[in-house]
């Protein structure tokens, strides 16, 4: 007796393979949707999503602007609050177009580096560059070590190197289908989709900064998110070092700032050995990055600042009267040290 249908004759062998018309559909639409994902940038800068703000800056403050600026301020969220390039150009003698705020929230060496990957003019014309440097950038198991963003604009390499074994597991299936949860799910797309039909686009305002606030435990809480189990992310310790070189090579001044902070996050780290021992360590490479180049100012606490704390509107941002105080006594900082002559 045979069986017919069943894998155990081999006349089944001969029998056609059946591709259904769902099937096809499900593939066609699998490939059309990859394929508008990553040919669709420009679009993807509409979107208003905080996750997105990485495009937008840098439509506006790079590609929008006619030529680059002499004056660039780099870095984090504590430069971008606490600074005002309107102010600073004002009281170098330049033109407001030649200071340029190219800030991100969470920004570190590693998004500088991409960003000169991407806009390589972006330095043709700059004689010095401003940043922000902070211990949280440089801990691997800090909490905002991996903004959103690296998701989409980092290489692979870099992406592997800077997720656990879980992450790097996200990395590659996302090489195979877009899934990311901050750009590329169809729920995110769909609803940014809306968004986008109803007229809005996403805001780059640095604005509205925050007013003063009640700071209650602000210190001790930034001090556990950035010091806990501080280990040093090489990625982010290579960035560092090659940024600074590249500069060198160019010829560029690199001013490297600390922006006022809440005494009361120097004196958890202090007095917690495992935080003590973690900001040792980012000294050490925050002292490895001096090159002839290379200028450190740190304004520790509010007052070396000629400010108080409650100029502060968390552990170490500035509201806004206070970025404005803030951004002429960096402007006086530049002039002292002669970092304005090459500028004019």
């Amino acid at each position: 007796m045979q069986f017919r249908s069943s894998i155990l004759s081999f006349d089944t062998l001969c029998e056609r393979i059946r591709v259904s018309k769902a099937a096809v559909l499900t593939l066609v639409f699998c490939a059309v949707f990859r394929a508008v994902l990553f040919l669709g940038n420009d679009l993807i800068a509409s979107f208003p999503r905080r996750g997105l703000e990485f495009m937008s800056i840098e439509q506006r403050c790079i590609r929008d602007i006619p030529a680059p600026a002499k004056v660039l301020l780099m870095g984090s969220s504590r430069i971008r609050y606490a600074v005002v390039s309107d102010v600073v150009a004002d009281e170098l003698g330049l033109p407001r177009d030649q200071v340029q705020n190219i800030t991100l929230r969470a920004g570190g060496p590693l998004d500088a580096l991409i960003l000169l990957r991407r806009n390589p003019h972006l330095l043709d014309n700059a004689k010095l560059v401003v940043f922000d440097i902070n211990p949280w950038q440089l801990n691997l198991n800090g909490q905002f070590l991996v903004p959103p963003r690296l998701h989409y604009i980092a290489s692979l390499s870099e992406r592997l190197r800077l997720f656990d074994l879980a992450g790097k597991c996200e990395v590659l299936w996302d090489c195979v289908w877009p899934s990311n949860r901050e750009r590329r799910t169809l729920a995110r797309w769909m609803e940014n989709l809306w968004w986008l039909a109803k007229g809005a686009k996403y805001s780059t305002d640095w604005n509205p900064w925050w007013a003063p606030g009640e700071h209650g435990q602000a210190g001790e809480e930034a001090a556990l998110r950035h010091m806990q189990r501080f280990e040093v992310c090489q990625l982010m310790e290579e960035s560092w070092r090659e940024f600074v070189d590249l500069l060198d090579r160019r010829g560029i001044p690199l001013v490297i700032i600390e922006t006022p902070t809440l005494e009361m996050y120097y004196t958890t780290i202090n007095e917690t050995p495992e935080y003590r021992k973690g900001y040792e360590k980012y000294l050490d490479i925050k002292q490895s990055l001096a090159r002839p180049g290379v200028h450190f100012k740190t304004w520790l606490l509010p007052e070396d600042a000629g400010l108080t704390d409650d100029d502060l509107f968390d552990y170490g941002h500035l509201a806004k009267n206070a970025a404005l105080k803030f951004s002429r006594v960096l402007a006086a900082y530049l002039r002292d040290e002669g970092l304005d002559k090459d500028i004019r």
